[in-house]
């Protein structure tokens, strides 16, 4: 039988990233001018966090956003399959890695954060080639999971399940002083609180938070934009907000939302706006995408 995400990784793998870039994102723009699900997603997600903008300027962001998300999926084979030195090619400009070997080199350990803002798996692959970095994971079905799993333990990364064990293992590996990834703009309902996130609450994961609290390891943020035209990458690293480490995880999940919007206003049509953001919300609050459910 034949595992068609697994095929379409590796043909889209034999495409130059300009080609995939063109392919994916007419893709995505064309879809995005469909009433479908996602697309309404969007608009809800776009409506609440940027309500300043008028109704013509939040469909045309979220036709760009779909466009992007049409060149991540057109991208993935490239980024999975491809040597890892060929691939890390691809990033053409740095900014703020000063920062981060600096902090590396005082020996505290350090908490990097990727959220789902453009190419987050190049960043990942960026930052497991260069320091000796631990990131949780949650299992993808069939074949694909092995796939996605050896691209990202690519250059000594390691790789942990979503469970207490891999909690464990990220602050062990805080505690050698070594690099811990994290995806902090995803949530489950164990171990999150909510936090105001463009003006509204969010369930927010208290992982980063809490690791930072525990071994007083800096927090910085990695977004990889996508350079117009195919022309490759820019990775970008900030420091994450001084509060993330506060013992107050309310102040701290806060700060932490604080960080992730920064990095959004960066390139906010390279954001994922398709995915229910908020769509755990507190007791007794209207569910935002009831209407479309």
């Amino acid at each position: 039988m034949i595992n068609w995400s697994l095929l379409g990784l590796k043909l889209s793998a034999l495409l130059s990233l300009p080609l995939s870039h063109t392919l994916g994102g007419a893709a995505g723009w064309l879809v995005s001018w469909l009433p479908t699900k996602p697309a309404r997603v969007a608009d809800i997600n776009l409506a609440m966090c940027f309500p300043e903008l008028d109704d013509r300027s939040r469909r045309r962001l979220r036709r760009r956003s779909m466009a992007h998300l049409g060149k991540m999926v057109a991208e993935s084979g490239r980024i999975f399959l491809q040597p890892a030195e060929q691939t890390l090619d691809l990033i053409r400009e740095t900014s703020g890695t000063e920062l981060v070997e600096q902090a590396y080199r005082e020996g505290r350990g350090m908490i990097l954060a990727t959220p789902h803002i453009g190419c987050w798996e190049m960043a990942g692959l960026w930052c497991g080639w260069h320091y000796p970095i631990s990131s949780l994971y949650k299992p993808q079905p069939g074949a694909l999971n092995e796939v996605i799993l050896k691209s990202r333990e690519r250059g000594g990364g390691h790789m942990f399940p979503t469970d207490t064990g891999g909690v464990r293992a990220l602050l062990k590996a805080l505690r050698r002083h070594e690099v811990v990834g994290i995806l902090p703009d995803r949530a489950g309902r164990v171990g999150s609180v909510h936090a105001p996130f463009f003006g509204h609450p969010l369930l927010t994961s208290t992982l980063a938070p809490k690791l930072a609290a525990r071994t007083g390891a800096p927090v910085f943020f990695a977004l990889c934009e996508r350079l117009p035209r195919g022309r490759g990458y820019h990775l970008h690293f900030s420091p994450g907000d001084p509060e993330i480490g506060n013992p107050d995880e309310n102040i701290a999940t806060a700060a932490l939302n604080r960080s992730v919007e920064k990095c959004i206003r960066t390139c906010p049509e390279q954001y994922w706006w398709t995915y229910k953001i908020f769509r755990r919300t507190p007791p007794g609050m209207e569910k935002p995408y009831r209407v479309i459910e």
